[in-house]
């Protein structure tokens, strides 16, 4: 019974690929350098992206550097107002 079906898939090997052939909508080479700018287009825009991203990340970073310093001076702040505060309290002179 697989014999029988070998001719068939061969019969709709070759009219697809003629059908192909003739229903393409541009040559091959049309076709390849249309595909070969698309890729670089593709690349383009990746880069692109990228270096935009690496912008955001870059002021994002720079923020949060920033809060930390912040939190960190506000930190100490506290801390020495407690210590003089404790001191005061305690008469205690370190």
């Amino acid at each position: 019974m697989a014999d029988n079906r070998l001719p068939y898939f061969l019969a709709g090997l070759g009219i697809g690929a003629a059908a192909g052939l003739l229903l393409a909508p541009s040559t091959g080479d049309r076709t390849r350098a249309r595909l070969t700018r698309r890729a670089h287009e593709g690349k383009a825009f990746i880069s692109q992206s990228s270096d935009e991203l690496r912008k955001v990340a870059e002021v994002a970073v720079g923020k949060g550097r920033q809060a930390v310093q912040e939190q960190r001076a506000n930190l100490e702040s506290a801390f020495r107002a407690g210590m003089e505060a404790y001191r005061d309290v305690s008469g205690a002179h370190w």
